[in-house]
């Protein structure tokens, strides 16, 4: 007969995952540890996720389910993509805010883990993407970006310059506050460049 899944160890699991990789690096956590962290056994982790990469999909995937209306309705806006480009990095700085762990999880994975972090966000988010390549196309289209600009870059442009920007602010201390209105129109003005 299959075990049932405990919600509380599943949660625990996933927020010592959260705290394990802010911590010591997507490379650098194994499962053993998270599982430690959690109070399970290796085992048990097992028994629900068959790999790190599986668990951590699954973290991604939950996060941006979250996000989903707020991107989905950013990438049918017809307005400057420069526009776009800021409200996204303002929804980003948002998210900061008010889960500044989640913030820095996608930083490191982000910086960390390149290929890793691009093949899980490839499979497990789609709508993130899309809307990438729905910029990129739109942008083209208008003219607002040159035809060099590819999704790679725009995805470079939107998740990972801002990402990082924020985890150098919340390295220390995860002081939220330090998420200012400033810092925000400074880190805009960083990407909207980067896409001149």
């Amino acid at each position: 007969m299959a075990r049932k899944a405990d919600p509380t160890k599943i949660e625990k699991i996933k927020e010592a995952a959260v705290e394990m990789i802010v911590e010591y690096g997507y490379i650098g956590a194994s499962i053993a540890q998270i599982a430690k962290r959690a109070g399970v056994s290796t085992g048990y982790m097992y028994r629900h996720y068959e790999s790190k990469e599986e668990l951590v999909a699954e973290l991604i995937r939950s996060n941006f389910e979250i996000y989903k209306d707020k991107i989905n309705s950013l990438g049918k806006r017809e307005d400057s993509i420069y526009d776009i480009v800021e409200d996204f990095v303002r929804e980003l700085f948002i998210m900061a805010k008010e889960k500044p762990s989640k913030a820095m999880l996608a930083a490191v994975l982000a910086l960390e883990s390149g290929t890793t972090f691009q093949r899980i966000i490839e499979n497990n988010a789609d709508m993130i993407s899309k809307f990438i390549e729905t910029i990129v196309v739109k942008g083209k289209k208008r003219k607002e970006l040159g035809e060099q600009m590819d999704s790679i870059d725009m995805g470079l442009v939107l998740l990972v310059m801002p990402l990082t920007y924020i985890s150098w602010i919340l390295r220390d201390d995860m002081d939220t506050n330090k998420l200012t209105e400033e810092r925000i129109d400074k880190i805009v003005k960083m990407c909207v460049n980067a896409l001149k």
